[in-house]
């Protein structure tokens, strides 16, 4: 909602070397793809806001060592 909190959503980890999450609708519909973990997502769908809703994530990383892991989740958008 612009105020400066919890405006977007992102990752975090420290020596990653490969990074890929995605984002979807309750439909199953690409919403996001980010292959940076600098990256954020700031609630937009197609270029405008997109609708208060449940949003699904998921992804992969790996590190410098090496190490693989991949993670999912929800994300619940108010504005």
């Amino acid at each position: 909602n612009g105020d400066g909190r919890n405006d977007n959503f992102e990752a975090q980890g420290t020596f990653i070397k490969t990074f890929e999450m995605y984002i979807y609708d309750r439909w199953g519909v690409l919403v996001k793809k980010i292959t940076d973990i600098n990256t954020t997502w700031d609630g937009t769908k197609n270029g405008g806001v997109a609708p208060e809703d449940i949003y699904v994530y998921k992804g992969s990383a790996s590190d410098i060592f090496g190490k693989f892991v991949s993670f999912h989740g929800q994300i619940s958008l108010i504005r």
